[in-house]
């Protein structure tokens, strides 16, 4: 059953925003220049684009080149949005271009692949979200993780301050831009046949933050490519997206 978060998606007046569009764009250059080079080894030139509307989507990387990133002014919008929840979505993105297998073809017939949703999770809590944050900063934020959750994130092996940091701003940034309820002490249960390359549920979506921030800080990525049915993920990417029988391709 869905959970709808009405209070974390209050929009501001005309006349006061949370962030500014100077805000959300720093936060944006700051995360691609994390990644510059590895971009550019991968001959992934990126456009950025301010735009009035994303296909429904607030942020979105263009399938194709020459790459463009397109950012949606709606951002500006949410009265609870502070720029370390721009981290999780800013790194989503990238995963598509830097997350690795397992793969979708951009197009039917074109050899070029972008990483499927599940591994642009992965990769945002796994290798990308951490890069953005100093370590003051992930004292302050680590403040705010209710001691429920704390339990809960230790349990599933995120034991860390950084670990637990990235798994909470992950439950924070899909509760505001989904406006569901989403929780640390549960997980989803679905389990697929084959790798899932769509959109995951929100809660199948935390499970893969979860498994990358645990990834990130304990676990080699080799353990995390190929294990995915344990019930609490402890770093390997979850059954309700993942099917280790696609891992080049689908």
């Amino acid at each position: 059953m869905k959970h709808i978060i009405f209070p974390l998606l209050l929009l501001v007046t005309n006349f006061t925003h949370a962030l500014t569009k100077e805000d959300v764009m720093s936060v944006w250059k700051s995360t691609h220049i994390a990644f510059y080079e590895e971009l550019i080894k991968k001959n992934e030139h990126i456009k950025t684009i301010w735009t009035d509307t994303v296909d429904d989507k607030l942020v979105a990387v263009s399938k194709g080149l020459p790459r463009e990133i397109k950012i949606s002014n709606r951002l500006l919008e949410f009265e609870n949005l502070r720029k370390v929840d721009l981290y999780n979505i800013f790194c989503h993105e990238l995963g598509h271009l830097l997350g690795g297998p397992p793969y979708l073809m951009e197009y039917p017939g074109d050899l070029r692949t972008i990483s499927v949703e599940g591994q642009a999770d992965y990769f945002a809590a796994k290798r990308c979200m951490g890069r953005l944050l100093p370590g003051i900063q992930v004292n302050e934020i680590y403040q705010e993780i209710s001691e429920d959750d704390r339990i809960g994130l230790r349990v599933r092996g995120c034991e860390t301050r950084r670990c637990q940091v990235i798994a909470h701003l992950s439950k924070r940034s899909l509760e505001l831009f989904t406006g569901e309820y989403v929780s640390i002490l549960e997980n989803d249960h679905h389990v697929v046949q084959r790798t899932y390359p769509y959109q995951n549920s929100a809660q199948c979506r935390l499970d893969t933050f979860i498994a990358g921030a645990v990834s990130s800080s304990e676990r080699n990525y080799y353990l995390a490519f190929t294990n995915y049915f344990n019930q609490f993920s402890n770093g390997q990417r979850p059954q309700c997206w993942f099917h280790p029988v696609d891992i080049l391709s689908i």
